[in-house]
């Protein structure tokens, strides 16, 4: 398993890097948390190739990447499912 974690940060960043381009925006704070967060955390090098490929966005600026903590990170995941759900209009 623990062989899995750094290509999957790297899966993790290429999303993210489609996403901000997609968006044309300039983040100025990132939240991580559900889907393994927590461990990906603590046993993979995510937080430090996030920061890098943010840094890519944001004129070489460092943003904070904040990591939500297991105990609010379930009702963060459910919020986020209403307002998906919400905004498709069901």
């Amino acid at each position: 398993m623990y062989e899995q974690l750094e290509p999957f940060a790297d899966q993790i960043v290429e999303e993210v890097s489609k996403d901000l381009r997609q968006a044309g925006a300039r983040p100025e704070l990132v939240f991580v948390y559900g889907g393994g967060s927590i461990p990906m955390g603590l046993q993979s090098n995510l937080r430090a190739k996030l920061v890098e490929k943010i840094r890519h966005f944001n004129g070489g600026d460092d943003i904070p990447v904040i990591w939500i903590d297991q105990e609010f990170a379930q009702g963060m995941n459910l919020r986020g499912l209403e307002l998906v759900l919400k905004s498709m209009g069901n």
